[in-house]
């Protein structure tokens, strides 16, 4: 802030993935079954390719009265062109059924979004 207006751009400090099913507070508070990455473009021949960063730092709460998974960021992050969150299959369900293989949520440019892949 300068002078009480905000100055800059908006940054992020976490993610809230809200889920449709009780699930597994060990499994999914383990930060090895997600990956969160940042995204560039690099120019390859005559196409366009994604070239994925790791985020290391970031820490992975459950919050079981909403069933929501929090990543929150070590530090703040602008994601500029945008990024990914992977869900590992080691996410289960409080059944111990594992969650549908695979999921990826694509961050778009700035953070402001996020959606299924």
């Amino acid at each position: 802030n300068k002078h009480g207006k905000p100055v800059g751009k908006a940054v992020l400090t976490g993610f809230t993935l809200d889920c449709n099913m009780p699930l597994s507070a060990a499994a999914v508070s383990n930060p090895g079954n997600y990956e969160l990455d940042t995204v560039t473009i690099k120019k390859v021949k005559k196409s366009l390719d994604r070239v994925l960063h790791p985020v290391k730092s970031f820490t992975v709460t459950y919050t079981p009265g909403s069933d929501s998974v929090t990543l929150k960021l070590a530090g703040t992050q602008t994601f500029p062109t945008g990024g990914q969150i992977t869900v590992l299959p080691g996410v289960t369900g409080d059944s111990g059924s594992v969650l549908n293989g695979t999921t990826v949520f694509t961050i778009t440019p700035g953070g402001k979004k996020i959606k299924p892949s």
